[in-house]
This record gives structure tokens, sequence and C-alpha cells, in this order.
């Protein structure tokens, strides 16, 4: 969008788009005239029950298995957590993390699209058990007709894959 204001072009397209960029605020904010007008095309997402009030609830202290949620805090909180090491996302940043810092619905936004993901992760859950039934007949772990497993084999698993997912 910043290309078409460059360019002088803006009111010059109408553009259609799909919830991959319609929807993103990356998109439009501070791209309003550009956007204007645009026809955009989104699936009905609904929320996952209790995620919200999940992941509101986490902090450093009691998600440690997460690798990346130091990163996330620094980077959401924009402070560095005592003994992490540097990194681009929080080098800038001088304030040092408390621990107190709190999740909140104010200072949090999450994406409408959140369905879509546990939905996703499902259907690989679904496809990899199916999957592992038919080649491993029950044998604990990997088997050895799984290893590696083909991608165009797990895809004819994936297809096959029908649950009603959460909301």
């Amino acid at each position: 969008m910043r290309a078409v204001r460059r360019s002088n072009a803006t009111g010059s397209f109408s553009w259609i788009g799909s919830d991959g960029w319609s929807a993103r605020s990356l998109v439009s904010d501070g791209n309003e005239a550009e956007v204007e007008g645009t026809l955009s095309v989104q699936p009905q997402a609904n929320p996952v029950r209790g995620f919200e009030e999940y992941f509101l609830s986490l902090n450093v202290e009691n998600n440690p298995r997460n690798p990346w949620f130091i990163e996330f805090w620094e980077h959401h909180f924009q402070c560095r957590y005592p003994n992490s090491s540097k990194t681009p996302y929080n080098q800038k940043h001088r304030k040092l993390c408390t621990g107190k810092e709190k999740l909140t619905r104010q200072n949090t936004v999450f994406e409408d699209q959140l369905q879509f993901v546990s939905d996703a992760v499902m259907a690989f859950a679904y496809a990899i058990r199916d999957m592992h039934r038919d080649l491993c007949h029950g044998k604990p772990g990997l088997c050895e007709a799984m290893k590696p497993t083909k991608g165009t084999e797990l895809l004819k698993y994936l297809r096959k894959v029908d649950f009603e997912g959460k909301n």
C-alpha cells in the first residue's frame, strides 16, 4: 500500500482481499485511503473456548516449556528479562522485566484465525494417528514403515480426516 501511495495511485485500484491480508492492521493502519473500498472475503471464525483465559494466565514462571515465551514477553512488554540472551528483538530494551507484568485483554490482541490453527493441528494429529494405526499396527512409537514419513502418504490421511472443530 505504501508503493501505491508513493506512485500517487491512491484510488486507482479496486482491491479484493482474502483473510491472509485484508483483516490485518499491518495492511490497513496508515493506509486507509489506499484500502478504502476493498472487498474482503473471510471465513467465519469462532473463538476457541477457554484459550484466552488460558493464555492470559501465562507468565514466564509458569510457562518454562515454551522456549520462545521469554522472547514474546520481552517484545510484548518492551523489557529485557534478567539473564536472557541479547537478541535482535530485545537489544534495544533498556527496562528490565520485573515478572510483575501481566497479560490482560487490554494489552493483548488475539487473532480471529486462532480457530483455524487449532483445527489444523487437530487435523494433523488425527491424520498421524490414523497413519500410525494402519502402518504400525498398534506397535508403540514410530515403526519402520513411518521412517521417514512421506508427505504424499500423510496427505492421503489428511484428506480423509473428519472431525468437528472446537469453538
